[in-house]
């Protein structure tokens, strides 16, 4: 702390104090990520005016000072994972501010006030005289879904990573906001909804979003998006608590560039996927994570042609490994955690053992079915069996 020329200083141990840190009056670049004991932030950290990058994710702050507006030449902002249970009005001063990640899922955040939103006076907002629409740099914004989307979301048009989460049912109250800056926000590349109630994320086509490549859906969708309303250069997508009916397979494996798929935690309340021949061209690592009812796989020779990793994880329902894999050559990693008698099947000499044979690297861990699933299934089998007039498929 001794050097006035310092100007980064990147803490990867316990930093409880933080005082000492007003001497460096050049500093641009404060990274205390992980750092232990950061509780607070003191005054001499307000008076680093050069300062260009603030990381403080993961450490245990609690609060962030109104101060923190008068960091003027502030671009990025990084409060991911902390405790911080409010976010003051004056970081609509930083106008440099090109990345500003707040997000905290256990935690509503309030951009305009430090308290719940039901508590704010109605003319705070008009008082303050700012809006979102102010960080016209903005690149990169995670934040929780709340008032301040209306006050120019879509005016964002330099954003290219949008990260919400809802809390208590509030994205649904700006479904609208929030679908028509989606429509809006061409230059986005990066996109990830969060809705933590049974609330359904309404989605507009993103046909013509030509550099979105990664998008994360977590929430109700009611049904998957056509094919012609993905982006035409998506390679990486997450689908998770959507409870979908319809084969999802059947629409996802004609995603001519995708090539990392996660679908996970209730993605699909059906019996049957099925991946079918040619299907997935691109796709190099596919993870299926906690299916309810799923019992029946079945991948086609020629689909997947280019898949090396393969992550089945507490699909308990499931009976058998797919026979298609035994084509699928790249294949270079699987990993399965799965009940006890799963696990005996592909085990060397098991049933189907010879369907991944040629795998180098196989990882298992035993995982007991949960009683609940253990008692339904068979009548969730039965129910579909008879809904759709299709017989139990066999492994290919």
């Amino acid at each position: 702390m001794c050097s006035n020329n310092l100007r980064s200083l990147l803490c990867f141990t316990e930093m409880s104090q933080l005082s000492h840190c007003g001497q460096l009056k050049l500093l641009n670049v404060l990274d205390l990520e992980h750092a232990l004991g950061i509780e607070t932030l003191p005054d001499e950290v307000g008076k680093l005016i050069f300062l260009k990058y603030l990381n403080l994710s993961r450490t245990g702050l609690k609060n962030l000072p109104p101060w923190i507006g008068n960091l003027y030449n502030l671009q990025t902002l990084n409060l991911y994972k902390t405790i911080v249970v409010s976010v003051p009005t004056e970081i609509l001063k930083l106008v440099k501010l090109r990345h500003l990640l707040c997000c905290n899922r256990k935690i509503r955040y309030n951009l305009y006030a430090g308290e719940d939103i039901s508590w704010m006076p109605d003319d705070f907002i008009a008082k303050s005289g700012r809006r979102i629409d102010q960080l016209r740099d903005l690149q990169t914004l995670w934040f929780h879904t709340d008032s301040w989307m209306e006050d120019g979301l879509e005016m964002l048009t330099n954003l290219r990573e949008l990260g919400l989460t809802g809390i208590k049912g509030l994205m649904q109250n700006f479904e609208e906001v929030l679908f028509q800056a989606l429509v809006k926000l061409k230059l986005l590349d990066v996109v990830s909804l969060e809705e933590q109630e049974d609330c359904k994320i309404i989605l507009p086509s993103f046909s013509s979003h030509r550099y979105l490549y990664d998008i994360t859906i977590i929430g109700v969708i009611g049904k998957l998006p056509h094919l012609n309303d993905f982006p035409p250069n998506l390679t990486r997508l997450r689908l998770a608590c959507h409870r979908l009916k319809e084969d999802m397979m059947d629409t996802l494996e004609k995603l001519p560039e995708l090539k990392e798929l996660r679908l996970d935690w209730h993605p699909y309340d059906g019996i049957v996927l099925k991946c079918s021949a040619g299907g997935f061209p691109k796709l190099e690592c596919l993870t299926l994570l906690y299916f309810d009812w799923l019992s029946y796989w079945i991948v086609e020779e020629g689909a997947m042609p280019n898949l090396r990793i393969l992550d089945i994880n507490r699909i308990f329902g499931l009976k058998w490994i797919p026979g298609g894999l035994r084509h699928i050559t790249t294949l270079q990693k699987l990993s399965l955690t799965m009940p006890e008698e799963f696990l005996q099947r592909v085990k060397e000499g098991g049933k189907d053992w010879e369907k991944i044979k040629h795998v180098p690297f196989i990882n298992t861990k035993e995982e007991e079915t949960p009683q609940v699933i253990s008692r339904y299934l068979p009548t969730k089998v039965s129910e579909w069996i008879k809904s759709t007039g299709q017989e139990i498929p066999k492994d290919h």
